[in-house]
């Protein structure tokens, strides 16, 4: 006679499924990547055109443009 799993396991079974497929939505939702975006003025309040600005990560001491 082949034993058949009991109710407990099987509901224990489809919530851990549950639990994969909900947790794969939230992984996706994980960027690396940002942005920073802003106006250059001077000390009068005009806008500084054709101006760069590098950001330091200070964690890192690595410059982006």
């Amino acid at each position: 006679m082949p034993m058949r799993p009991s109710r407990t396991s099987s509901r224990l079974g489809t919530l851990v499924v549950l639990g994969v497929f909900l947790l794969a939505g939230v992984t996706q939702a994980q960027t690396i990547t940002g942005s920073i975006t802003g106006t250059v003025v001077d000390s009068s309040g005009a806008i500084v055109a054709g101006s760069k600005v590098i950001v330091t990560n200070e964690a890192t001491e690595r410059n982006e443009l």
